[in-house]
């Protein structure tokens, strides 16, 4: 499939050439195509935060009743998501595919492409506000799955954000709620942490309470969890197949993630992305982890894409971690910012280069402190993590 009118090479004989006047339309035209060949329950999932995390999750639920698919890596866009429905096959028993965008009108596009059976927003947060402007523009942009949905659907709406149900008003789609508030049809009852080894959730559900333990840390990652599990009731999974499939489910590459550092140090490798509320969350991991006579320390790198208010949320960042963190780094010429809020004397600094940072902070370290390293995924703070663990820098496959 090629643009009209562009100059090919000679090629060779027999070869099947399409000319289109708009290549990225003709690929998802040609995804949902081959969706609609199968006839197996699919959803989508979408939101600012949590999104990897609770496609994993649904995809591990989805697993226990046979090989499903789900969405790899970054592939969550408009070229990624009709790439990934090239990959059902006929074995397939269901899938589960991530929908992202930056800007208005592509949440839209990919839903028509998908044509899922249920579909959740995780969150609404500050998300690429340089192309949405607003979190009511993030919301309605979020909210374009909803209203793509229709009759014969069911959308899996977030009852303790402020924003997802006014944009479950605009779709006539079946509606099951879930979170911690009292009228969820899917609750989430309770959340005992268990330092890096994870949590046990309780959901109930139709008067019912289902303990889940599972290996992820962060108590964000339990509503995530009890998303996943209303997701794979609206696709017509049993309450036991959903607790079966969380409790197999693990950690995507670099979101929260727990490894070993060298000297004794704990490193929370959550280098994969970040915005304000995802940084809030992750701060609040790290306290959870920190265990007597070891410290919470952090490496902070920008939040990209952020719009006007990008530097008052570093600045809001810095003020905010003196509280969290006995120890931080800051990095990233937009973190300079959140350095000169912190308040935190000689024990922090603030960094533009990798390596000086590294030498700045590994002497200052003890056994048993907690490393949080956290920032967008173009500052590429993998090489942190790897100076910290003595391992390759790599974005492991996953991003």
């Amino acid at each position: 499939v090629v643009g009209r009118g562009r100059a090919l090479p000679a090629l060779p004989t027999g070869f099947t050439l399409y000319e289109v006047d708009d290549t990225l339309m003709a690929l998802g035209a040609l995804g949902r195509h081959h969706r609609q060949r199968f006839r197996i329950p699919i959803c989508a999932v979408g939101g600012s935060n949590g999104k990897t995390t609770t496609k994993e999750m649904v995809g591990a639920i989805l697993a226990t009743r046979g090989p499903a698919l789900k969405t790899e890596g970054n592939f969550n866009n408009e070229v990624g998501v009709p790439l990934t429905l090239f990959r059902l096959e006929p074995q397939h028993v269901a899938a589960v595919i991530e929908v992202g965008m930056n800007r208005p009108g592509e949440i839209q596009r990919l839903t028509r492409v998908v044509r899922p059976d249920a579909g959740v927003i995780t969150v609404v947060q500050p998300e690429h506000l340089e192309g949405l402007g607003s979190l009511q523009g993030v919301a309605d942009a979020e909210g374009e799955m909803f209203q793509e949905m229709g009759h014969g659907t069911t959308i899996v709406v977030n009852a303790d954000d402020p924003l997802i149900p006014a944009q479950a008003e605009r779709s006539e789609a079946n509606r099951l709620t879930f979170g911690r508030a009292e009228d969820a049809d899917v609750r989430l009852v309770s959340v005992e942490t268990k330092g890096r080894d994870g949590m046990v959730a309780t959901v109930r559900h139709l008067g019912r309470e289902w303990p889940v333990r599972l290996g992820f840390i962060g108590p964000h990652n339990a509503q995530n969890a009890t998303a996943a599990f209303a997701v794979a009731l609206a696709l017509g999974y049993t309450a036991e197949e959903c607790v079966k499939g969380l409790e197999a489910a693990k950690p995507y590459a670099r979101r929260l993630n727990v490894v070993d550092g060298l000297g004794g140090v704990t490193v929370i490798d959550d280098c994969y992305n970040a915005n304000p509320a995802s940084m809030d969350a992750a701060l609040e991991t790290l306290g959870t982890l920190v265990t007597p006579g070891g410290r919470a320390v952090a490496v902070l790198g920008d939040m990209l894409e952020l719009g006007p208010g990008e530097l008052e949320e570093h600045a809001r960042l810095g003020g905010q971690v003196a509280s969290k963190a006995a120890l931080v780094a800051f990095f990233g010429p937009r973190s300079a910012e959140g350095f000169k809020h912190a308040g935190l004397g000689g024990s922090a600094a603030h960094f533009t280069e990798v390596e000086p940072l590294v030498a700045w902070l590994t002497p200052r370290l003890r056994p048993h402190d907690v490393v949080l390293v956290k920032a967008s995924r173009g500052m590429r703070l993998e090489r942190v993590v790897a100076a910290l663990t003595g391992t390759t820098a790599s974005s492991g496959g996953n991003h």
